[in-house]
């Protein structure tokens, strides 16, 4: 698919990949309670983000590319962990799906000026587990 910028350039966006179930680094919430299990409990809303594609929006990323993924979520963190060891902490973070994709430039005359890469992660939901720290 294709949309037009603000100095009226022609982009092209498509999917080179896609990985879904897909952990963020990013930690929503976490718990510590070693010998003894803990709770996560919260409301969440967790937003796409997107790397490199000329600077592209998430929302043009998955419009252009034909994605159907919302660029915001919201979810709640309803988790209990098993019994913690005393270097073990309980964490939520979002999962969803890590886009690969490719952004091909065209000017005014049609003539392709430049293609760059970009990544986007579309959050789907959260993903609680132990980790160590």
């Amino acid at each position: 698919m294709a949309g037009t910028d603000a100095v009226g350039d022609t982009y092209r966006v498509s999917v080179t990949g896609q990985q879904y179930g897909t952990e963020s680094p990013d930690i929503l919430t976490s718990c510590r309670n070693p010998g003894a299990t803990c709770s996560l409990s919260r409301a969440v809303t967790m937003s796409a983000t997107v790397s490199g594609g000329f600077g592209l929006s998430a929302g043009a990323v998955s419009a252009q590319a034909g994605l159907s993924y919302s660029v915001s979520v919201s979810d709640t963190v309803s988790c209990t962990s098993p019994v913690l060891g005393y270097n073990q902490l309980y964490i939520a973070r979002p999962s969803g799906t890590f886009v690969f994709y490719n952004v091909d430039r065209y000017n005014l005359f049609g003539f392709h000026t430049g293609t760059e890469r970009g990544t986007a992660f579309f959050p789907t939901g959260v993903s609680c587990r132990v980790i160590y720290g």
